[in-house]
């Protein structure tokens, strides 16, 4: 294609006898409803796809490094759900559940992180939420930015939310993203055994039951 946007078909080279040179034809070719504009767009999409993606693939390999202050504020409570240290292993576990999403699907979910954290961000004192689902999958993410909170403040937010968060969206698991004050990842991930409770329903209605819904095309970029 040329740079007025025309397509031709490079024919094979012909050769002249007793010459030392050959040249091609050319004949035009369609264009199978090429749009320039149509591209431009879809590679922009794709930008934006792997910024947002890169959000919570930058969370994952977080993971991978305990923060040495985990424990402080911590009660003894919070702290037995945590893998003893130098025995790290439930870190792979919620990495694997990251990894395992396709770019468009992280991507969105990044959005949504990157939006829960620029809204807390701007008020600059509080606690924002957000909850997302992809279709087909048994697990509701639970997106959570605060500022200026306690951990045991944020633990029982989070505690909270995805149980109702599960009630709401119809889900066996709920993992959470907390960014917390811009400068910590937390993460959790519900027990495999848990049972949704009356507290629980009575928190979907509170929290969810009022919010609005938007659905989103993760099948291509």
């Amino acid at each position: 294609m040329d740079a007025n946007k025309s397509a031709h078909w490079f024919l094979s080279p012909n050769i002249a006898a007793f010459t030392e040179f050959w040249f091609t034809d050319h004949v035009a070719a369609p264009l199978f409803d090429y749009e320039a504009d149509a591209v431009a767009q879809a590679l922009e999409r794709n930008a934006e796809s792997r910024f947002y993606s890169s959000l919570l693939e930058y969370v994952a390999d977080c993971l991978a490094v305990r923060d040495p202050d985990y424990a402080q504020g911590l009660s003894d409570h919070l702290l037995a759900l945590f893998d003893p240290d130098g025995a790290r292993k439930n870190y792979i576990l919620l990495q694997e559940i990251l990894a395992d999403l396709r770019l468009r699907e992280r991507a969105e979910l990044g959005r949504a992180f990157h939006s829960v954290s620029e809204r807390v961000a701007e008020q600059g004192d509080g606690l924002s939420f957000q909850a997302s689902h992809i279709d087909g999958r048994d697990r509701v993410f639970l997106f959570v930015a605060a500022r200026i909170r306690t951990k045991a403040q944020i633990s029982e937010a989070i505690h909270t939310l995805a149980g109702a968060a599960m009630v709401h969206f119809k889900k066996s698991s709920c993992l959470v993203i907390v960014d917390r004050d811009g400068k910590h990842y937390d993460l959790a991930l519900s027990r495999s055994d848990y049972q949704l409770t009356a507290d629980d329903e009575s928190a979907a209605q509170k929290y969810f039951g009022p919010l609005r819904i938007r659905s989103v095309d993760v099948s291509c970029l």
